[in-house]
């Protein structure tokens, strides 16, 4: 039967084992039979160097040495070929009624499997450092093509428009030149047709998609503009800022009967023209996918959590399919092209300004119900 010492001994989970002044094992709890890969009997028979470390004399910076030799505990981490694992030991002397050091107790965590995950996770860490770095080069060389392109597109745009302008006053001139045509032959009617319907419609058609290149060209230079874009990040008051951008609404609001609830907004750090941009942008988007069949309701709120300001901006719009969640921030999309006004960029720079500030955007919406766009931003 083990007496209470004994289980308690027994109990610990980590190995340990006494020695004498000639490091000698005289005690081995049963944690220590599974680090060591012996019986206490086997155990009970080593010097300590020899359990531990499968040598025949002590090695250099040896715990117990170290103990034995100054009275002072000692812990370490280290990789022990020997039991081929990583082991915390902490060495502790022990002392007789004189005060004198009679020996050592060694308590010996495994920490192999914790060194696994450390290293692990280190390795993807570094992998996932790495990624983001090439990540941030591509998409740095992505927006030099982008801005570079926009450019040389400007040229080509500015001559196409400057002959279409040519062409339609030489078709006015044609016009006058040809005198007014009274019969009606086959051959009248089809001159009449080419200078007063297809000419003028196929250059109106051209000007039309020229005039909306250019626009999503000017959008794209815009894009590719934001992260050149030098921050000046300081302390902002959120419920005074909030309560400027409204006044642009003030006749809007007055007008349509529009309903903004605003609460008291934890304050946060960021550039204020680009957090301003960010907000008139979600106000937009409520006003302009309102439901017509309800007055509009626009709430604004947030709240500090641990190092980071979560604001939502809620409306009772017509809300957005889930299937569009992440669609909605890529270069033009928009959710009804055929009504929507602009050329879908709104979303996607907002998005670039609040990761640019290292903050998170994200959406949550019903059909019918409504949309809150939320944003994350440094407390």
């Amino acid at each position: 039967m083990r007496n209470i010492w004994e289980e308690t001994f027994n109990s610990i989970t980590d190995a340990i084992t006494i020695h004498d002044s000639n490091y000698n094992i005289i005690h081995a709890n049963d944690a220590a039979e599974k680090l060591l890969s012996s019986t206490v009997k086997e155990i009970l028979s080593k010097k300590c160097y020899l359990s531990y470390h499968g040598m025949d004399q002590p090695p250099n910076g040896c715990p117990s040495c170290e103990t034995m030799k100054n009275g002072l505990s000692c812990s370490f981490e280290v990789f022990e070929p020997y039991l081929k694992k990583f082991i915390e030991i902490k060495a502790f002397a022990r002392f007789d009624k004189s005060n004198n050091i009679i020996g050592v107790v060694h308590v010996v965590h495994d920490i192999t499997d914790r060194r696994k995950a450390e290293d692990e996770r280190t390795r993807l860490m570094s992998e996932l450092n790495r990624m983001n770095e090439k990540l941030n080069q591509k998409n740095t060389e992505l927006e030099q093509i982008i801005y570079a392109s926009g450019h040389d597109i400007r040229t080509p745009l500015v001559n196409v428009v400057g002959y279409v302008e040519e062409l339609d006053s030489s078709l006015n001139q044609l016009k006058s030149l040809i005198p007014a045509i009274n019969n009606s032959s086959p051959i009248n009617e089809k001159l009449n047709s080419i200078l007063a319907d297809d000419i003028p419609n196929s250059l109106k058609f051209i000007a039309r998609n020229i005039k909306r290149i250019n626009s999503q060209n000017d959008a794209l230079l815009e894009y590719s503009l934001i992260s050149k874009t030098v921050l000046h990040k300081e302390n902002l008051d959120m419920t005074l800022l909030i309560k400027e951008i409204l006044r642009s609404w003030k006749y809007q609001i007055e007008n349509d009967n529009i309903t903004f609830d605003v609460g008291e907004l934890p304050p946060c750090i960021g550039d204020k023209d680009q957090i301003v941009r960010v907000f008139k942008n979600f106000i937009d988007n409520s006003l302009k996918y309102r439901n017509p069949n309800r007055p509009i309701e626009i709430s604004i709120s947030g709240i500090k959590e641990d190092e980071k300001v979560i604001f939502c901006v809620k409306d009772n719009g017509i809300g957005i399919n889930s299937n569009h969640f992440n669609d909605i921030f890529s270069l033009f999309h928009q959710l009804n092209p055929n009504k929507s006004i602009g050329e879908g960029i709104g979303l996607p720079i907002a998005k670039r300004i609040i990761e640019l500030h290292d903050g998170d955007i994200w959406i949550e919406s019903i059909l019918n119900e409504g949309t809150t766009f939320y944003i994350s931003l440094p407390a």
